[in-house]
């Protein structure tokens, strides 16, 4: 696949706007893997396509996680060039207040799945959320290598070092999705 390439384009743009007709409720997406591929093709284009078709809230935010050295800034920088090749490719215009209302909930963090202080740092961000806005909602989205699922999903781990996975979580809808 080239750069610009991505799984569908079309068909993503047609689901979001066709959805049911509501919107989500307010929830913060979780993405393991933030930096890679699967992210750029995939899972931010589905978001952008979302937001362009007013299927999310005011109250969603994204958090990235990578072991990549970025800062929130650079990581929206690297995703809104890919976008727009993205858009490029396929003849069409980004929609520029769309991808910013989405930058402006967007986080990243960098951090190794197999260190507890990146799952420590995690929960402090989603713990502020939640106190601060009031949303439990989390759906963790695993976009990396499956060699990756055991650290990141480990059930068997102390709540210390793993406080926002699994049985430690504080009440609200918790999710993991893996990519297939």
């Amino acid at each position: 696949m080239s750069e610009a390439e991505t799984i569908a384009p079309a068909a993503s743009a047609t689901a979001a706007s066709t959805a049911s007709g509501r919107q989500a409720p307010p929830a913060t997406i979780t993405i393991f893997g933030a930096g890679g591929d699967l992210t750029k093709r995939l899972v931010m284009p589905a978001l952008y396509n979302l937001v362009r078709a007013g299927r999310l809230p005011d109250g969603f935010t994204v958090i990235g996680v990578d072991i990549s050295d970025q800062t929130s800034e650079s990581w929206c920088d690297s995703l809104t060039a890919m976008l727009h090749a993205f858009v490029r490719a396929g003849n069409g215009a980004i929609d520029e207040q769309a991808w910013s209302w989405l930058t402006r909930r967007m986080k990243y963090i960098r951090g190794d799945f197999g260190e507890p202080e990146t799952f420590s740092r995690l929960a402090r961000i989603i713990e502020e959320r939640e106190r601060h806005d009031h949303v439990s909602n989390v759906l963790f989205y695993l976009a990396v290598a499956d060699r990756f699922f055991g650290p990141i999903i480990d059930p068997t781990r102390p709540c210390r070092a793993r406080p926002t996975i699994g049985p430690c979580l504080p009440a609200g809808d918790r999710r993991k999705a893996v990519r297939a």
